[in-house]
C-alpha cells in the first residue's frame, strides 16, 4: 500500500515536533481517532432514527418550546460559568 505524499508529510512533521515517539504512534492514535468517529457517527444516527420514530407517533415537542427551553439552559449555564 502507497501512502499519500501529504499524509506522509503529516506524520511525518507530528513526529519531527516531539509530540509523538514514531510514524506507529501517529497512526496509532489516528485509527483511535477514527474508531471514535466512527462509534460516535453510528451513536448519532440511532439518535436520529429514534428522534424520528418519536415525531411519528406524535410524540414531538413544538419549535418554539424546544427553543425557550434553550434558552433558559443557556442563561444557567452562562451564571454557573460567569465569574464571582
Amino acid at each position: 500500500m502507497t501512502i499519500p505524499d501529504r499524509i506522509e508529510r503529516a506524520i511525518e512533521e507530528r513526529v519531527a515536533s516531539g509530540r509523538y515517539k514514531s510514524r506507529n504512534e501517529v497512526l496509532s492514535k489516528a485509527l483511535s481517532a477514527l474508531e471514535m468517529w466512527e462509534e460516535d457517527t453510528e451513536a448519532i444516527r440511532v439518535a436520529v432514527a429514534r428522534g424520528i420514530a418519536q415525531l411519528d407517533r406524535g410524540e414531538g415537542i413544538p419549535g418554539d418550546k424546544v427553543f425557550a427551553r434553550l434558552k433558559e439552559r443557556n442563561k444557567s449555564f452562562r451564571k454557573k460559568k460567569s465569574p464571582k
